[in-house]
């Protein structure tokens, strides 16, 4: 199953001290194969850096380019679904092109 998570989730997912850890371990193990753009990497590591600071940031960026379920996804269409939050088309585009699945599907 392809999914697809917002930055704010992976922010929230990296401490193991989050009750949310259990994602990021999921991706790791390769529960489920994660798919992601350009756009969306750049954010994730923008808002990591601020977050956690830069080494967090590289480390967290290399580990996504090293496991064999994250899979990069080029949208050659933007649907522009969303009007609330313009950032988040990039994610709605992504889980488009990269035939993403919701949990329960």
């Amino acid at each position: 199953m392809n999914r697809v998570i917002d930055c704010n989730i992976i922010v929230m997912c990296l401490t193991s001290r989050s009750p949310h850890h259990f994602i990021y371990q999921a991706l790791v193990k390769g529960t489920f194969h994660l798919a992601i753009s350009d756009q969306i990497i750049l954010e994730y590591e923008e808002i990591i850096q601020q977050k956690y600071g830069i080494s967090t940031a590289n480390a967290f960026i290399a580990l996504l380019k090293e496991l064999p379920n994250v899979h990069y996804v080029t949208s050659y269409y933007k649907w522009q679904l969303t009007d609330i939050d313009p950032d988040d088309n990039k994610y709605c585009d992504c889980a488009i092109a990269g035939k993403a699945s919701f949990p329960g599907n």
